[in-house]
C-alpha cells in the first residue's frame, strides 16, 4: 500500500484487487505509467470489501477467476459506494460477463491486457465514477427538495 501525502490528496484513488501478487505489481507498474494514480491493494474479495469501505476508492479493479461468485459479490456488496469498476479474467463466460454487466461494471477485459486496453478502461471507470457521484449529488437535492415542499406546486382538478 502506498501512503497518501498532499499532493494525492486530489489524485484519483484506485483500489486493485487480485489474490496474486505478481499480478497486482504488473498492473500497478501499467496505471503508474499511465497517470499520477494513489493505488492501493488488495489480495482477496473479502479485504477488497473493507477497503472499499474506509477508503472509499473512485475505481475498483479486480482478477475475477473461475470462481467468479465472491469476487462479482464485492461489486455488489459495496455499490453504494460510487466508483468505477474493471474486471480483469481470462475466463470468457457469457454467464459471468451477463452478471457483470447486470451489477454495473463499466469494463471487461481478457487477459492479457495491453497498456492502450487499460487507459480505455481506466477512462471509461472515471466517468462511470463521475456520473455515479452526479447522480448522487442530484438524488440527495431531490430528497431536499421534497423535504422542503410542504403542498404540491401545481393542483390538478
Amino acid at each position: 500500500m502506498r501512503y497518501v501525502n498532499d499532493s494525492e490528496e486530489n489524485m484519483f484513488k484506485i483500489l486493485i484487487v487480485d489474490n496474486n501478487e505478481y499480478h497486482r505489481k504488473n498492473l500497478m507498474s501499467m496505471i503508474d505509467e499511465l497517470g499520477n494514480f494513489m493505488i492501493v491493494e488488495a489480495g482477496n474479495a473479502d479485504d477488497g470489501v473493507e477497503k472499499i469501505q474506509k477508503m472509499k476508492p473512485d475505481i475498483v479493479i479486480s482478477e475475477i477467476d473461475l470462481s467468479f461468485e465472491n469476487d462479482l459479490e464485492m461489486f455488489e456488496k459495496t455499490k453504494k459506494y460510487s466508483y468505477g469498476a474493471i474486471v480483469i479474467t481470462t475466463v470468457q463466460s457469457f454467464e459471468m460477463i451477463q452478471r457483470a454487466l447486470q451489477i454495473g461494471i463499466s469494463d471487461y477485459l481478457l487477459k492479457p491486457i495491453s497498456q492502450k486496453q487499460l487507459k480505455v478502461a481506466l477512462e471509461r471507470a472515471i466517468l462511470q465514477h463521475r456520473q455515479l457521484l452526479c447522480y448522487e449529488r442530484a438524488l440527495e437535492k431531490t430528497v431536499t427538495l421534497e423535504k422542503h415542499i410542504q403542498e404540491p406546486m401545481f393542483h390538478t382538478k
